[in-house]
């Protein structure tokens, strides 16, 4: 596991203070910085 890249992954999760004003609606519509989740062998 390359844990840089996790850790970077998930800090681009993280909301600043003007995308948690917006709230949870706003939120279904930010990028999601990870691939899929579903296994490559589906």
């Amino acid at each position: 596991m390359d844990e840089s890249w996790v850790c970077t992954r998930l800090d681009e999760c993280l909301l600043d203070e003007e995308e948690m004003a917006t709230g949870p609606k706003a939120w279904l519509h930010l990028p999601d910085p990870f691939t899929s989740w579903e296994p490559a062998f589906v």
